[in-house]
Formats: structure tokens, C-alpha cells, sequence
């Protein structure tokens, strides 16, 4: 898994974000299209789905910009699902308290159908209230399944609602590792970023 960060003012950015290896599931992830997995990509761009000025795509993994679909936005930030290459599915975050810091993770697409993408950025991990945590999770994977807060998932709409789950690592700090049984045997390994302390 890939970080990136892009911090366009003097201040100082931290990005936190933990991987934790799991072992190789049974499944056929090959056999499920990333459309499938998130439908929010079936849906063609429009002016909604536009990064914000200042953010570089190339600086966060090397995003396609025309493959850029919002997901949903909350107090601690707007967030973005895009395609680096054609492998790859990253997810992307601005930060609300500081507008011009911004941070994505990348996964290949077989290592999205095992364990979804997580990402956490801010200015500091002390100061939850300036520092945004998500978790992307493919489609079939129900959020109740993961024990997600109701109020932190949000969606784009009904029909392309992405498995996305957000807030302040506060609102998110009783998540906890879970594993989801899917239907072609395979498994889903839920991991919450652990921040020192929890």
C-alpha cells in the first residue's frame, strides 16, 4: 500500500497510516470487476467529481484525473475514489481544517477486495479535530458487518454509494479488527488504523 501526502502551506503535515499483512484469501477477486466492487466508478464524471484547485494528482499516487468520482464529504473532510493506472484504486482525502492539505492510498485492485483502503491525515495525531480518518470498502461488504457508526458513513447516492466509511479518529476509535465471510469463501479483513494508546 502507498502514501502520499501533499501539504501546500509551511505547515506541517502527518499522515498515519498503518498496514497490517494478512494472509492470502480463498476467493477469486480476479472474477469481480472494480466496477462491481465500487459502483460509484460506473457512473460517468461530472463537474462534482472535480479535485479542487491546488491538488495535484500526480503527487498523490498518480491518479487519473477522469477517473476522480466524489464519495462524500463530513466536518473532517471531502473524499474522492480514483484509478492510479490500470491496477490500482486509491482513495483521496482533503482535510477540512486546512484546505490545502490533502493525502490518497493506492492498493491494487485484488488487495481492495481483501482488505478495503484506510487512510488518516492531519496536522497533528494529538489534535483529532484537525485530522480526518476513512475506510473504503468494496460493495458487497456490509458496513454493519464492520460495527460502522451509522452517522460516519456517508454516500454519494443510492444508486453508486460507495462503502464509505469517515470522520475524526475521535468519532472512529471504537472500530475494531473484524473478519467478513463472503460468499465465494473468501474472506474480508477489516483493520482500523491503530493510533498509539487506543
Amino acid at each position: 500500500m502507498k502514501f502520499k501526502t501533499l501539504g501546500a502551506t509551511a505547515s506541517v503535515a502527518a499522515l498515519i497510516a498503518l498496514s497490517a499483512a494478512v494472509p492470502a484469501t480463498a476467493g477469486n477477486s480476479s472474477a469481480v470487476g472494480l466496477e462491481d466492487m465500487l459502483p460509484v466508478l460506473a457512473v460517468p464524471q461530472d463537474d462534482t467529481d472535480r479535485m479542487p484547485h491546488g491538488i495535484d494528482l500526480a503527487d498523490l499516487g498518480g491518479v487519473s484525473k477522469d477517473s476522480v468520482r466524489a464519495i462524500g464529504s463530513d466536518e473532517a473532510a471531502r473524499y474522492w475514489v480514483g484509478r492510479s493506472g490500470t491496477s490500482e484504486v486509491c482513495l483521496i482525502l482533503q482535510v477540512a481544517a486546512d484546505s490545502e492539505m490533502a493525502a490518497s492510498t493506492c492498493a491494487p485492485i485484488t488487495e481492495f477486495y481483501r482488505n478495503g483502503l484506510r487512510l488518516v491525515a492531519g496536522k497533528s495525531a494529538d489534535d483529532p479535530s484537525s485530522s480526518a480518518e476513512a475506510y473504503l470498502l468494496p460493495a458487497d461488504i456490509d458496513l454493519a458487518a464492520i460495527g460502522a457508526p451509522e452517522a460516519r458513513a456517508t454516500a454519494r447516492s443510492v444508486a453508486s454509494s460507495p462503502n464509505l466509511v469517515s470522520g475524526r479518529p475521535d468519532q472512529l476509535e471504537d472500530l475494531e479488527r473484524v473478519e467478513v465471510r463472503r460468499e465465494d469463501g473468501s474472506t474480508f479483513y477489516f483493520n482500523p488504523i491503530s493510533f498509539e494508546g487506543k
